[in-house]
């Protein structure tokens, strides 16, 4: 059962619950939504924000922390065009949970929180799509809403579009993509997806393997139980989005080379180098983050995974000693425009100003990378956000600036084209997943 079915199920469930039960789940809900309403207006991630709070509050059961979850990152998602809740907060998750499920009246607790009632009447029939959504939306709450709306105004200026796109069906088409959360995306440690996947069904769990340049990589269409896989399965899996692992192809780390992961952050990419080695590579990874240092270390500890040194190290500066690397990957900090369909709050956090800090981090970062590639190596840069100034425009630059780096094309991991392309681009909707970006150069020289 997909979440969206879920939480209308448990909508209908909610109404043969006592009014004392409901008006308990309207308390608790509304004080998530101002709960995160103010940590991100401080700038801090909503996912983090629900997992405190749940935390803090034990005693809520699986039905109400799922339906309190959903409605949270619908009221984020949909957030261009059911507006902030202010004093309706009913009628405004009312207007969230219609858009994120198609049809349906929400859970009880929504109708008796203020403005909840009477609500804007529910879609006719299953809503398909978005255009579906908008003219539904424009009808009974915001006049002329458009699709636009949806993102800050500032990114669709900022948004690359290829050379031979009509520019507002691409901008459309990329906010139709994160409107939609994307499917888990799993890893299967030993290469072999498709025996994972088979493994996953003989526990009645659906999975797919859909790119054959990316044997590793397993598509989760439903919702499964994480606890329950890894007591059956053990650590023969990481999760880890299809785009993540396209970079690690693009990569093409070889057994015995020497690789730097600047930026390693929680180890993802680390370990899926390590992993495309066989372990008989040597892979040095640093961050400024200790506790992204602290999550890199507990990974490798439950994979066992070998050839992975981390330490503490501010990537805008050289190494110490300036080792020489047969391989670095700068996957660098930066404005996350491709992971707006799993984080709908981070969109409205960002802003011009963090596009423009993002951009000069990247180019000190890549730049300081680039003198410890040897003679002969490769030099990755990956973003996972989709802005012109974060792609193209920083790989051109450094490419004018460091004519001792040649740019090397490759075959596009997820899809079937036999010629190699210029540079990873990965849309949302290719996986579906995350969207992210990489170029690559071959240091001249031997």
């Amino acid at each position: 059962m997909n979440e969206d079915k879920r939480v209308a199920g448990d909508a209908a469930d909610d109404a043969r619950w006592p009014p004392s039960r409901i008006a308990r789940q309207a308390a608790v809900l509304a004080e998530a939504v101002e709960t995160v309403e103010t940590a991100v207006a401080a700038r801090q991630p909503a996912d983090e924000t629900v997992n405190r709070f749940f935390r803090e509050r034990r005693a809520l059961g699986a039905r109400d922390r799922r339906m309190i979850s959903g409605l949270v990152f619908a009221l984020w998602r949909w957030r261009g065009w059911c507006g902030a809740p202010g004093q309706r907060l009913g009628a405004v998750l009312g207007v969230a949970h219609r858009l994120e499920c198609g049809a349906g009246d929400p859970p009880a607790a929504v109708k008796i929180l203020p403005g909840g009632t009477p609500l804007p009447p529910p879609p006719e029939g299953e809503v398909q799509g978005l255009d579906e959504r908008r003219l539904w939306v424009s009808k009974h709450w915001k006049p002329d809403a458009q699709i636009e709306d949806l993102v800050p105004s500032w990114v669709l200026a900022a948004l690359a579009v290829p050379p031979n796109a009509d520019p507002v069906e691409w901008r459309r088409r990329w906010i139709a993509s994160i409107q939609q959360r994307p499917p888990l995306w799993l890893r299967a440690t030993d290469r072999n997806g498709a025996a994972f996947a088979r493994r996953m069904e003989a526990l009645g769990m659906a999975a797919e393997t859909p790119f054959a340049r990316l044997p590793a990589a397993v598509r989760v269409p439903s919702p499964v139980p994480m606890p329950e896989l890894e007591r059956a399965l053990g650590p023969a899996f990481e999760i880890q989005d299809v785009a993540s692992q396209a970079v690690g192809a693009w990569c093409d780390p070889q057994p015995g080379e020497q690789w730097w992961d600047a930026c390693v952050g929680a180890g993802g990419k680390a370990l899926d180098l390590a992993a495309r080695t066989g372990g008989r590579a040597d892979i040095f990874g640093t961050d400024v983050r200790p506790s992204a240092l602290n999550e890199a270390r507990r990974r490798i500890r439950r994979l066992d995974a070998k050839g992975i040194r981390l330490a503490l190290h501010d990537a805008r500066r050289a190494l110490p000693g300036s080792p020489l690397f047969d391989g670095v990957l700068v996957d660098a900090p930066c404005t996350g425009t491709g992971t707006w369909g799993r984080a709908p709050d981070a969109r409205w956090r960002a802003s011009p100003e963090d596009l423009a800090e993002a951009v000069a981090l990247q180019r000190a970062i890549l730049a300081a990378a680039a003198a410890a590639v040897k003679p002969g190596g490769r030099l990755v840069y990956a973003v996972c956000s989709l802005t012109r100034a974060e792609t193209d425009e920083v790989t051109s630059e450094f490419t004018r600036q460091h004519p001792q780096f040649e740019p090397e094309p490759g075959l596009h991991p997820m899809r079937e084209d036999p010629e190699p392309q210029p540079a990873l681009w990965v849309w949302p909707w290719m996986g579906p997943g995350t969207g992210m970006y990489a170029m690559r150069w071959r240091r001249r020289g031997v």
